[in-house]
């Protein structure tokens, strides 16, 4: 339940579905209203058209229950986490549910940390007694609230990175020990009419098969591992095609610079020192 005055969800930016939004209308010898959110129109009225329809919530203490009209629906909100699930929410009007403590929210047109100073100084200005804290920007509490998932991620980039690097220097160690054993059979082929390029195709191509088939493996395993750090995701789906097809891309592309260090050096073979190499 959020109590609010009009204008709040203009301020934060919460958009209108359908009907109209909370207003000075809505004073407190007015008929009773509330707005609802998307999930809470699904929830109670599954396919039909919520304006209008009433809904009881229950009274304060001692109090009866209020019926009230539904003015208008609004997106759904992330009050708690942005890896919570959406619940049911519904906003009344102070005047109609008076509250004794809440936020004050402003919205800035340009950066909003200059105006704190200001905005303690005008509330303190209309009653000293009122108590000013918490003072800070939006951006700030997105930042909080993400911080641990942030640091996780952070750490799961750097062991990415790493294994990365790993793996590159794996393919061209290998790759390059090869090259060396096949000196003579490098320079045998060259004796005999290789050219440079069937040189460099067939370097790659045997780097190549190996990665392409760990790459191919390592996708299966990632499809059945991701589930492990889906809880660590927000908007992006575990299995994301595009996401793997970039990841798998870059793989390759790292295991083909690695490959061809080597496969370019190879081609540089003399044949007639080649076929001296012992």
């Amino acid at each position: 339940m959020y109590v609010v005055t009009p204008g709040y969800q203009s301020a934060m930016g919460i958009r209108l579905l359908r009907g109209r939004l909370l207003d000075d209308r809505d004073a407190n010898n007015a008929p009773f209203v509330a707005l609802i959110n998307q999930k809470m129109a699904d929830d109670l009225w599954p396919g039909q058209d919520p304006l209008g329809k009433r809904i009881a919530f229950p009274g304060r203490e001692g109090q009866a229950r209020v019926w009230r009209s539904i003015a208008g629906v609004v997106a759904d909100v992330k009050q708690y986490g942005l890896d919570r699930q959406d619940n049911m929410q519904f906003y009344l009007t102070e005047d109609q549910f008076p509250f004794q403590s809440g936020s004050l929210v402003v919205r800035a047109k340009n950066e909003p940390a200059p105006l704190a100073p200001m905005v303690r100084d005008q509330v303190r200005s209309l009653d000293g007694s009122l108590a000013v804290y918490n003072l800070g920007t939006m951006d700030q509490l997105l930042s909080d609230s993400m911080s641990l998932r942030r640091l996780s991620m952070a750490l799961l980039d750097l062991f990415a990175a790493v294994a990365v690097l790993l793996a590159a220097v794996g393919i061209y160690s290998v790759i390059s020990y090869s090259v060396t054993q096949r000196t003579h059979e490098i320079g045998i082929r060259m004796a005999l009419g290789a050219k440079r390029g069937d040189v460099l195709r067939l370097v790659l191509a045997e780097g190549m098969a190996p990665a392409a088939i760990g790459g191919a493996v390592g996708l299966l395993g990632s499809v059945a591992l991701t589930r492990f750090i889906g809880s660590l995701l927000f908007g992006v789906s575990p299995t994301d095609a595009g996401v793997l097809a970039l990841i798998l891309a870059v793989l390759s592309i790292v295991a083909l610079v690695a490959c061809y260090v080597p496969a370019r050096r190879a081609t540089r073979t003399d044949p007639m020192i080649a076929l001296r190499y012992e």
